[in-house]
């Protein structure tokens, strides 16, 4: 990265391309290697805090699924005991 900074001097638009097309090859080798993956194209920080404020909203759903199911299965058991 450091070396084609160097070659592409100080023009600011040159070193946004560059930085633009290392992260759409980067985007590229995760959609063709990716096996499941999520892919989240918002690159604005509003829009990273909503996408984490979401995620961790889902985590903790699945979290509480769980101990809900296994509360459950616990009560059930100790009801055929």
């Amino acid at each position: 990265m450091s070396k084609a900074k160097e070659m592409l001097g100080d023009n600011e638009s040159a070193t946004n391309m560059l930085l633009f097309s290392m992260w759409t090859d980067t985007m590229k080798a995760i959609a063709e290697n990716g096996k499941g993956n999520i892919m989240f194209f918002d690159g604005s920080a509003e829009g990273m805090e909503n996408i984490m404020r979401r995620m961790m909203a889902l985590t903790s759903l699945k979290e509480t699924e769980s101990r809900n199911t296994a509360n459950t299965t616990a009560g059930r058991q100790d009801k055929n005991s």
